[in-house]
């Protein structure tokens, strides 16, 4: 986590900005929306309320959980004040990183010097492509039906095949990757996806927006994650977005709390690692830092859990 300080501090956007001296605008990321109002998730942890029955949308393509908006209101805030004007942030389109994580079936390197690689099957399953995004490379295999029974994926140097209920890819005898058993173990129940999201405050109140998508089996403390920090910036700028994707581990204790809860997500390049406590009851996330306590330093963030539509 200390090697996206730079990235972090560096963010050019606040995460709400004045905008003359009668008037307020706030950015940060949509709780709960009805058809008369909305609330926002801003300033770190914040959650604002505001009624929206005479606001303008005129620049608010939709309003959905986890959306991230601008909400420009008159006077002191308090619950319920009425938005002037609604306005979506841009969002990324969906990029390679939240394709893998959908679709993707992420294989273990087994050899210390290696980071894990992705498969990406095509319609037809007479391809699958072999993405690393550490390396940034992509290699595509070809379906071919073997004499005895079943078929491989391979090319000139590698080989695909799915033994003993997981996948492995192999070069000339030698195993490089091999798919996590537990990822095919339905003991652990059926596969599940959550979503959490929040603003954290970050110095001189600029706005870091966290986008954390998690996928396990419901019996498994262990799974992966795709981490995706926009740092929101001003109108005139496009946002600048960092993703990661990775393991999820749940470890249990902190020095303050011998039965908290911790998931810890550390990303493939191994340079990346975040600790967040997980409250089962409020439905939320706590930053920690390395020392496994709360951050305390304007980085405070406590992202929330949302469902996704």
């Amino acid at each position: 986590m200390r090697k996206e300080f730079g990235f972090i501090v560096g963010c050019a956007m606040l995460a709400s900005c004045n905008v003359s001296s009668n008037g307020d605008c706030v950015r940060g990321v949509v709780a709960d929306a009805t058809m008369n109002a909305v609330t926002v998730v801003a300033n770190g942890n914040d959650t604002l309320y505001f009624a929206t029955e005479n606001a303008d949308k005129s620049n608010l393509k939709g309003l959905l959980i986890g959306d991230s908006i601008e909400v420009l209101f008159i006077g002191k805030y308090e619950a319920g004040i009425d938005a002037v004007r609604l306005a979506t942030i841009a969002k990324p389109v969906e990029d390679e990183y939240m394709r893998l994580f959908k679709y993707g079936v992420r294989m273990e390197a087994v050899e210390e010097n290696l980071h894990p690689v992705y498969l990406l099957f095509g319609q037809d399953s007479l391809t699958v492509e072999l993405i690393s995004l550490v390396g940034g490379t992509k290699e595509v295999l070809e379906r071919h039906e073997l004499p005895s029974k079943g078929c491989v994926w391979n090319d000139e140097n590698k080989i695909l095949r799915f033994v003993d209920n997981c996948w492995s890819i192999s070069q000339q005898g030698r195993l490089l990757y091999k798919q996590s058993r537990s990822d095919n173990d339905e003991d652990l129940g059926m596969w599940e996806e959550s979503h959490f999201v929040g603003v954290a405050s970050v110095v001189d109140s600029r706005g870091i927006e966290y986008n954390l998508y998690l996928r396990n089996r419901e019996y498994s403390g262990d799974g992966y994650f795709l981490l995706r920090l926009t740092c929101l910036e001003t109108e005139e700028s496009k946002n600048a977005v960092r993703s990661y994707l990775g393991t999820r581990n749940t470890q249990r204790g902190t020095h303050a709390d011998n039965d908290a809860v911790v998931w810890q997500l550390i990303s493939d390049d191994r340079e990346n690692i975040y600790n967040f406590i997980y409250n089962a009851d409020r439905q939320n996330l706590m930053l920690l830092n390395e020392n496994f306590e709360l951050e305390n330093n304007g980085l405070d963030c406590v992202l929330k859990k949302v469902e996704d539509l």
